[in-house]
């Protein structure tokens, strides 16, 4: 699938509605980018807004038109994309650069970066995605309701140039795009799970609605992006959709075997 068109903005409001506006400008399964230097209504999980330093970060969003996808099959897709991203930052970074479940980018515990998938049918059986993408880039510092932010410029040391990194995620979505669609969704939630950092690691969560808390590790993630854990005492738990649950920033120093349940 190739990306036949790139856009740059200076404002948007959000890089998925704008993106999402002009996807009749392109034909079916085609695929377009596009990025702002600054968006004023950026969002993010669970119905959050996504803060951004004008100029100093990477938005963009990529649109696919009537993607032919069940809607059980998008969250495979996402993470495929996700895993892909992951690994361009831990090149370009030369840093453990990990995923959050379910659409973090982040790197010793902070957050570099999310990601958030949005879809809608067409008829029949047709779907439109936009996936949106926000990275720290050349911030020097953050805001104090950011405490757990890094951005690429305070790993490396160095600056980068906001257009280049787009043009460069540009190539990694579109080679990932030409991949996915010759993977099983068992392969491509394969690749997803191996740069989830909750996989080796121990977290205490917290489900949301009951305020209970579990230490725990990732043991599962199924096609339709729900997590089953591994608990102490070696049981399961879960499975729990993304919105359940929080998870505490530092992980556990907590052994939890890997045996057979």
């Amino acid at each position: 699938m190739r990306i036949v068109k790139h856009l740059i903005l200076d404002v948007t409001g959000s890089t998925n509605d704008a993106v999402r506006s002009i996807l009749d400008s392109i034909a079916q399964g085609q695929a377009l980018a596009l990025m702002a230097y600054d968006q004023v209504s950026g969002r993010g999980q669970k119905g959050r807004s996504w803060y951004s330093t004008p100029h100093q970060s990477l938005l963009m969003s990529l649109g696919i038109r009537d993607l032919k996808i069940e809607k059980a099959g998008l969250f495979a897709l996402h993470a495929y994309l996700a895993a892909k991203v992951a690994e361009f930052w831990r090149t370009a970074l030369n840093a453990p650069v990990a995923l959050k479940w379910p659409n973090d980018l982040y790197w010793k515990g902070l957050k570099l970066g999310g990601m958030l998938m949005e879809a809608s049918s067409r008829p029949p059986h047709q779907t439109d995605v936009v996936w949106g993408l926000g990275v720290n880039l050349n911030q020097e510092s953050f805001p104090s309701f950011l405490p757990h932010a890094v951005s690429a410029f305070q790993i490396s040391g160095k600056s980068w140039h906001v257009e280049t990194v787009f043009f460069h995620i540009c190539q990694v979505l579109e080679e990932a795009l030409g991949k996915w669609a010759s993977l099983s969704e068992e392969e491509a939630l394969n690749v997803y799970l191996e740069k989830l950092d909750g996989i080796s690691k121990v977290f205490e969560y917290r489900h949301l609605r009951s305020g209970h808390t579990f230490i725990a590790r990732l043991s599962e993630i199924l096609p339709d992006g729900r997590a089953i854990f591994i608990l102490e005492d070696g049981s399961r738990a879960g499975p729990f959709r993304h919105d359940e649950l929080e998870r505490l920033l530092s992980p556990c120093n907590f052994q939890i075997s890997s045996g057979e349940i």
